[in-house]
């Protein structure tokens, strides 16, 4: 006011909660705040004044103290596979966010300033670590693990014989259930399954924690098997089948598309054309089995769109898909809600 300059360090300083914070004699002293050094620090929500005297001039701040939230990361705690993203929301402190980890590993910023994204290529335990503004910390773990394998991954056993099979990787606690026979648990990982009197080829399926399975093909009985006996197939899709029994060697054809075997593995590409076709397998005994192969386009519905003044029709035509037909509207009506053509109004 009077344009001499004074020294911040030289100046008065004083917290006031009293309702005339110039009048620094009679000042209260603060519960809100503490001052040391020049430095304010917040002790509890509320607001008072802090007050400067320099000379005769007096200048008054006012001093707004929050709460605010503790620094966290969420979730605290994830199972992923190798190289599977996982994504993590730091809230709370103060912004701006930092995000270290302390095993490698790739760590991007996500959509938002909070959000970072982490993944790795190696199973391990990483411990990610956020820092705010203020330096306050907070940590996460993530267990990164294998993926679910099961060995082996098919058998051929007899009536009522036992096979062995064993799970590793993913997150552990695993499930077994079989389509037929018993399933009788060993140890954490590992079952015997007990095959039941009929012949056939059955299925044991095992999920992890993370809600992962895998299936083991089991074929009771030594006669020539296919893992699928029918495929419902785009033109030109990649599909595979295992083979199961008989005896070597194997002789493969099929009507439409290609077909290679290549150690009980069948990969099959699917004719550009639609139609119906069929894989032929025979073993050295002659013994035969096949699977039916339907090709078809995707569903597609024409017109696609339409303008219709009210109590007008309009003719609606599918192609493509499999199987029948089912129509259904959320509003006007159908003719009929089956069939490749319908009568909408």
């Amino acid at each position: 006011q009077t344009g001499e300059e004074t020294l911040f360090e030289q100046a008065e300083l004083k917290l006031c909660d009293s309702d005339n914070p110039t009048d620094l004699e009679n000042c209260q002293a603060s519960e809100i705040v503490s001052i040391e050094n020049g430095i304010v620090t917040g002790l509890k929500t509320g607001s008072t004044w802090l007050s400067i005297r320099a000379g005769k001039t007096v200048l008054s701040i006012s001093v707004l103290v929050v709460h605010s939230l503790p620094l966290d990361i969420t979730p605290a705690y994830a199972t992923i596979e190798r190289n599977e993203p996982v994504s993590f929301s730091v809230t709370g402190g103060e912004p701006p966010y930092q995000m270290t980890s302390d095993s490698g590993g790739i760590l991007e910023t996500g959509e938002k300033e909070n959000t970072f994204i982490y993944q790795h290529d190696i199973a391990n335990t990483v411990v990610l670590t956020a820092t705010d503004a203020l330096k306050q910390s907070a940590q996460a773990k993530v267990e990164i693990v294998r993926p679910l394998t099961v060995t082996p991954e098919q058998a051929v056993i007899e009536r009522q014989e036992q096979v062995s099979l064993r799970a590793s990787g993913g997150d552990g606690d695993y499930v077994w259930i079989a389509t037929r026979g018993q399933v009788r648990k060993i140890s954490d990982d590992t079952v015997h399954y007990i095959a039941p009197k009929r012949v056939g080829l059955h299925t044991v399926t095992v999920i992890d924690g993370l809600g992962n399975s895998l299936e083991v093909l089991i074929l009771v009985g030594k006669d020539l098997a296919l893992s699928q006996q029918q495929l419902f197939l785009t033109p030109g899709e990649k599909t595979q089948l295992r083979v199961l029994g008989g005896v070597h060697p194997y002789t493969l054809t099929a009507t439409g598309g290609t077909a290679d075997l290549h150690s009980g593995i069948i990969e099959y590409t699917a004719p550009q054309v639609a139609g119906h076709y069929s894989l032929n397998l025979k073993d050295a005994d002659r013994h035969h089995v096949s699977a039916e192969i339907t090709v078809a386009l995707d569903l597609w519905i024409t017109p696609v769109s339409g303008h219709l003044d009210m109590g007008e029709s309009l003719t609606l035509h599918a192609t493509g898909g499999f199987g029948k037909k089912r129509w259904g509207s959320n509003a006007g009506d159908l003719d009929k809600t089956e069939g490749e053509t319908v009568i909408w109004t």
